[in-house]
């Protein structure tokens, strides 16, 4: 639950760029890998965000969008940080066809379980238009 206001810094026919500043109160459930044990948070966070599109020409258009997170948690009396991107490609090859190449990946300074911080995929699919 959460909120934001944003401010569409750049917005030309080519190039959009967005800027985002909120806050959200989170709550999480996560079952620990190595123990019969469940972890419950809730944090108030910092929520900031900007988001690039550009076509760079008539074959091919890049979407970016970067989030950063930050909230205080008294048990561990620290700040827990989450950085979130996505990058998508779209290459078109013909009038009905394209490609389209997405990279996702987020790191997580101060994980609730014992999980690896980082977290990434990358994905190709194909488009047809009919």
């Amino acid at each position: 639950m959460g909120g934001s206001v944003r401010l569409n810094a750049v917005k030309t026919e080519r190039l959009t760029f967005i800027v985002g500043v909120g806050g959200l109160q989170e709550w999480e459930t996560w079952q620990h890998p190595y123990l019969d044990e469940i972890r419950q948070v809730s944090l108030l966070k910092s929520s900031n965000y900007f988001s690039l599109r550009a076509t760079v020409n008539e074959f091919v258009d890049v979407n970016l969008v970067n989030y950063y997170q930050i909230g205080y948690d008294r048990s561990i009396s620290d700040f827990r940080q989450r950085i979130n991107s996505s990058t998508i490609i779209n290459t078109k090859i013909t009038d009905r066809f394209s490609i389209t190449n997405s990279f996702d990946i987020s790191y997580e300074n101060r994980p609730i379980v014992p999980v690896t911080n980082v977290i990434f995929a990358f994905k190709t699919g194909l488009s047809l238009d009919f």
